[in-house]
């Protein structure tokens, strides 16, 4: 072994023959396309079980896991090895199982017919087949025949990808069947019977409750709790493959092949390409796959010309490949050309189809998620485009799922595809315009659809001309809901022309021709300009916040400036056309507005300034630090503004450090001397140096570095090294002068100042694959963590620096090759194990409130996590290009900033915005009611009264409402035409706004719970408590319709009128209690109704029932949680803010305006308050005061947007 070192990659062991043996070693085995040791994008089967690798662990925890459990599903996201981890781990361990005997049927895979599927399997195994009106022929019985012929052994059934339950099978009967059929097996088969399903992750809520609610037999002979157990005593979850199993899975199958990878550093560099990336292990494997091809490939050429080469997956093929990420692009080539040959036909489609993945705007390409419905075209194009989709998914290049609200959609199984297949950026590039166009035009056409309503089309747009055209074309890319939008445009615009002639003829004695018509064209432009605003705003939002809120307020400003001669003409005039823009326009442009204000955080953004060296906060304000070759340090405000102070002195290249609170600076430059400032003076008075350290004789810089210089957290310490391997100076900051408290020089991995403001060293050591980390100055051991996997190299480069949270419990590192993945543990561990690995970091850091804070990789996001519950992810930043290089936070944590690869610094807020009250509301109430047009304001006082406030006159006068007494309820009618009322005999009155009663009075027998108009004013829904009766009123016919339900529920009217049922999750299937919004179907089954949208709170909240509403548009859902906070969402689900109620007592009643810009609450004393959550005018002027700065001071701000705000009243808003 001292004669010569085996190589890093190798492995083996010395054999020392006798002189003069002959070797006789067996030759390897000879190579070809069927001995491929790796799947590519397909998974594993049983065959394939001797190449396997990387899961053994658990392997061993499924097998004790199926044994235990008669029903196991294994979860895991699109990609993670579930059907691999059964086909070739689990069921090849069962065969050769010594203490059980084990049949395992053929695998299913449910497709559209999942009962043909089972009965295909149980005909292959010999037994009798599943007949769904016969129960003598079920799965039960079926297994009994097994069983009295097997009764020493145990049944496997294996259900493959069992989401196709829902994403193929349409048939609900047939459904239902399935699920009846194997949930009754497991019932009469306990012992002898295991079922594995392999279940994607998206879609266990939807079949978990398929299989609850469709087998009802199975139901009332178990019960929902014991089938919700059952369920979830068999989750089996597939974790991420670790580092370790990685390496295992790229280099043993080449090892079974006789083969190895060249040089070894490839393996890191293929791992590091993956790990922590959600699906990419088919990825990993296709591009192995792809590199022992090309070793195929060279052999033959080898052998051709009489040499022999290693048999090795090599860098050089690697580089060639282009990375895995490459090879998924060369795999779209591949499928484009085989589709191609076909059909030419094809070229043209797969065209249509991938340009609408690609998302436009911002900096670099990415995917784009498009509905199904979006992909609907007319026949015969249709079949091709289905063909398109299904080749494309099959090569795992498609990723078919479904959204929050049960939409399906598809999108590039990797931004990979978008961004690197050349192809497709030269379809882009050569269809540039059209897809600008096409993204205007499909949210118009989506529009139209769904209000099946003239005025949405674009008869009037000029780009109409330039559609028709496309429309005539052969080759249009238009889909089916789009080609019919533009057919009745085209057909409105020439019913219009004619039209207007006549009405121009018939106003030509008191108005021009030309007038007329530019009057016209006029408006058509300015309310076409207020919707591509309101629509960029709902695009940009979830990527570019500050672009959103501008593009808000862009449309605003068109309607704020609206010309006040196209309001001279009134809808009942001549030319009803002419008139100030449409009320449904401004309630668009709320709606936006509301979800725009309430979730953008991004503030402000500059271009990061030359010389560019530290930005910090100071009383609140982010200060950027900047310093050239001349060695002067400069400071100025975000804005560029400098400040009067400069700190010179300097010799060549500086590097500096500010202190938490921004009080002092400490400079270091080329010849090592420190320096220290303080930042307190007076910015017309010099600045004061505190005191200059020279260290020129121990100087170990070289080149145009200077050092590292870090402040203790308390700023009384202060730290100035080079490197991991240079001397390290620690002075005390207390005194007049800075004392050196030590000074030494060792290896270490990482140093850092922990919450004591002790300088801990990180050390990892290599022999016994330690993390040790030590106090500097005393030298005593402070933590030990066991198991450091991936020391076995212990680089120096392989660990950034530590972090730890200002409370002392969290410890955070960055780990890797490049230091690109952010792990997290608390404290009192000891082993490596413990930490978890959280995302690909570019920095990390903690604020204020010990939130970990981590700049991604690449990405662009900056995602926040509360480590107090569970490392979960608490939000995140979205703007930045690239990767985030330093994120720091305000001292209270209520702000961020942060620099990016583009280039650009940005500012961000993070708490939820505030609701303020709108004015105080005196009295006791019983029930309060804002009138559609937030005007007023309807309340029944203690004694019975109803009065009404007139929320414009801010005097709090009340004026009584009719002499009617002894109501308990009291709502107005969407329309503001009548007033619903409830007395204390449970008898339901309308009222018109006079208090005369237009419906004959109706007594009920039970106390009413819920009150509650349609949105249209047409029916009035009545709910008696406790029974769950739904008692509807057609306000029309005058008749009521009965709907009894089992259970107590809360219902609400979607904005088409549709009643939906509210409801509360808070069992162990969600992480935090949820309301959820779900259809009321007909049959009125109230478990059967399809859920619509989930609903979660910020923390831990307790939701009651009867304190959640949705406004009457639709768009807003407010609740009442934990009896003081309350929440409000938007409908799909995003959380907009929670604030305090800030009442004595708790709260028990909510109420919302029409269009959600007033809530009302009521506390159990009877104390109401009335809050602005924000109309038009409000929004406008709050959104204006967080971006003036922005749109005044920043250079790179257009002279058009400049003025955005020139005309909107500035708000006294405190900012904290």
């Amino acid at each position: 072994p001292g004669i010569w070192c085996l190589n890093k990659h190798d492995k083996g062991e010395y054999i020392f023959l006798s002189p003069g043996h002959e070797l006789n070693l067996p030759p390897a085995p000879p190579l070809d396309e069927s001995q491929n040791p790796y799947q590519g994008l397909n998974s594993f089967d049983e065959k394939h079980s001797s190449l396997f690798f990387g899961r053994t662990l658990l392997i061993e925890k499924l097998d004790y896991f199926v044994k235990a459990n008669p029903l196991t599903v294994v979860l895991g996201a699109s990609g993670s090895g579930k059907s691999s981890l059964v086909k070739a781990g689990l069921i090849p361990k069962l065969r050769q199982d010594n203490t059980e005997k084990w049949c395992i049927l053929p695998t299913i895979r449910p497709g559209e017919t999942p009962l043909e599927a089972l009965n295909n399997v149980l005909t292959d195994a010999k037994l009798p087949g599943v007949e769904p009106q016969n129960p003598q022929h079920n799965l039960a019985m079926s297994i009994d025949v097994w069983a009295k012929n097997n009764p020493n052994s145990k049944l496997l059934l294996f259900i493959d990808q069992s989401e196709e339950i829902i994403t193929l099978c349409q048939n609900l009967d047939e459904r239902k069947e399935f699920f009846q059929q194997i949930l009754t097996a497991i019932n009469a088969h306990r012992d002898k019977l295991r079922v594995v399903l392999t279940l994607r992750s998206d879609f266990e809520p939807q079949v978990r409750d398929a299989g609850l609610k469709l087998a009802p037999e199975v139901l009332n002979q178990l019960g929902t709790k014991v089938l919700i157990n059952l369920w979830q005593s068999g989750r089996f979850i597939v974790p991420a493959m670790t580092r370790g199993e990685l390496r295992e899975a790229i280099e043993k199958p080449a090892q079974a092949r006789v083969m190895y990878v060249q040089p070894h550093e490839l393996v890191e560099q293929l791992i590091d390409e993956v790990a922590d990336m959600p699906g990419a292990l088919p990825l990993l494997s296709f591009a192995l796959s792809e590199l022992y091809l090309k070793y195929l490939r060279r052999q033959r050429q080898a052998q051709y010309s009489g040499i022999t080469i290693d048999r090795a997956l090599t860098q050089a093929d690697y580089m060639e490949l282009g990375g895995v990420m490459r090879s998924l692009t060369q795999r779209a080539d591949k499928e484009y050309h085989l589709l191609v040959q076909e059909n030419p036909a094809y070229d043209q489609v797969i065209r249509d189809v991938m340009l609408r993945m690609v998302a436009l705007g911002g900096g670099e390409l990415a995917r784009r998620r498009v509905p199904l419905s979006e992909l609907e075209y007319p026949p015969p194009k249709n079949g091709l485009v289905k063909e398109v989709i299904e080749r494309f998914s099959n090569a795992r290049l498609l990723v078919i799922g479904e959204d929050a609200e049960g939409n399906p959609y598809v999108e590039p199984a990797h931004d990979a595809l978008v961004r690197g297949w050349q192809r497709l950026l030269e379809w882009k590039l050569e269809n540039e315009e059209n897809l600008l166009l096409q993204r205007r035009l499909t949210p118009a056409a989506q529009e139209w659809e769904s209000q099946q309503q003239a005025r949405f089309l674009w008869n009037a747009n000029p780009r109409l001309d330039l559609l028709k055209k496309v429309y005539l074309s052969d080759d249009n890319w238009l889909n089916q809901v789009e080609a019919e939008f533009v057919r009745r445009s085209i057909g409105r615009k020439s019913f219009n022309t004619r039209r207007n002639w006549g009405v121009a003829i018939a106003v030509m004695l008191g108005l021009g021709t030309g007038l007329v018509f530019s009057l016209i064209g006029q408006r058509e432009v300015l309310i076409g300009q207020v919707r591509t605003n309101i629509k960029s705003a709902e695009s940009t939002l979830p990527n570019q916040e500050l672009d959103a809120l501008l593009n808000s307020l862009r449309a605003g400003k068109v309607l704020k400036d609206w010309p006040g001669y196209l309001s001279l003409f009134k809808p009942e005039s001549e030319l009803p056309f002419l008139m100030e823009p449409e009320s449904e326009l401004q309630h668009q442009l709320l709606r936006t507005l509301q979800k725009v204000f309430y979730l953008a955080k991004e503030r402000n953004r500059i271009e990061v300034p030359q010389n560019f060296k530290k930005m910090f906060f100071k009383d609140g304000e982010l200060l950027i630090a900047t310093a050239g070759d001349d060695g002067i340090v400069r400071l100025q405000e975000l804005m560029g503004q400098p400040l009067a102070q400069v700190f010179s002195g300097h010799k060549g290249e500086v590097n500096l450090d500010i202190n938490k609170d921004g009080r002092l600076l400490a400079t270091i430059d080329k010849q090592c001397t420190v320096r220290l400032w303080n930042l307190e003076e007076k910015q017309e008075e010099p600045p004061k140096l505190i005191a200059s350290i020279s260290q020129s004789k121990d100087c170990e810089v070289s080149g145009e570095v200077s050092g590292e210089i870090i402040f203790s957290p308390d700023g009384k310490k202060l730290v100035a090294y080079k490197d991991r391997t240079s001397t390290i100076y620690l002075w005390d900051l207390t005194g007049n002068e800075p004392k050196l408290l030590k000074k030494d020089q060792d290896n270490f991995s990482s140093i850092s100042f922990n919450s004591k403001n002790q300088l801990v060293v990180a050390v990892a050591n290599e022999s016994d694959y330690t993390l040790r980390l030590s106090d500097f100055v005393s030298g005593s051991q402070l933590a030990e963590f066991k198991d450091f996997y991936g020391c076995y190299s212990c680089e120096s480069q392989l660990f950034g620096n530590l972090v730890f949270s200002p409370d002392g419990t969290y410890l955070a590192a960055a780990y890797g090759t490049d230091n690109s993945i952010a792990y997290v543990v608390s404290l009192d561990h000891e082993s490596w194990e413990s930490f978890k690995p959280l995302s690909r970091a570019a920095s990390i850091s903690f604020d204020a409130n010990s939130r970990l804070i981590i700049g991604q990789q690449n990405n662009g996001i900056i995602s926040v996590h509360d480590l107090s519950g569970s490392h979960s992810l608490q939000f995140e930043l979205k703007g930045h290009q690239g990767s985030i290089g330093e994120v720091i936070s305000s001292s209270n944590g209520r702000k961020i900033a942060s620099i990016g690869d583009d280039k650009t610094i940005r500012l961000w807020e993070t708490e939820n915005k505030q609701v303020e009250e709108l004015i105080p509301i005196e009295g006791k109430f019983k029930s309060l009611s804002i009138s559609p047009d937030s005007k007023q304001l309807a309340a029944v006082k203690e004694d019975g009264s109803v009065h009404l406030l007139d929320l414009n006159a801010n005097n709090n006068k009340w004026e009584q409402f009719a002499d009617i007494q002894g109501i308990s309820q009291i709502i107005f009618s969407p329309d503001r035409k009548q007033l619903a009322a409830v007395d204390k005999d449970n008898t339901i009155s309308l009222l018109d706004l006079n208090g005369k009663e237009l419906y004959p009075p109706r007594k009920f027998k039970k106390p009413i719970s819920q009150l509650i108009f349609s949105p249209d004013s047409k029916r009035l829904a009545v709910i008696e408590n406790d029974d769950g009766i739904i008692h509807l009123l057609d306000l029309n016919k005058k008749n009521w319709k009965t709907l009894p339900f089992k259970l107590p529920l809360r219902i609400a009217f979607s904005s088409d009128g549709r009643l939906l049922v509210v409801d509360l999750l808070d069992d162990e299937h969600v992480d935090k209690p949820t309301i959820v919004l779900k259809e009321l179907k007909p049959g009125n089954e109230l478990d059967s109704g399809k859920e619509l949208v989930r609903f979660k709170g910020a923390e831990n909240p307790r939701f009651n029932k009867n304190s959640i509403v949705l406004n009457t548009q639709g768009n807003l859902l407010a609740a009442i949680a934990d009896s003081d906070y309350i929440h409000v969402w938007d409908i799909s689900g995003k959380l907009l803010t929670a604030f305090k109620g800030q009442q004595k007592n708790k709260l028990t009643s909510i109420s919302q305006s029409a269009d959600g810009s007033l809530i009302a609450t009521l506390d159990q004393n009877g104390t109401a308050k009335l809050w602005q959550f924000g109309g038009l005018d409000e929004l406008l002027s709050k959104s204006c005061d967080r971006v003036r700065d922005y749109l005044e001071n920043n250079p790179n701000v257009d002279k058009s947007d400049r003025n955005l705000c020139e005309n909107v009243p500035k708000l006294a808003i405190t900012e904290d």
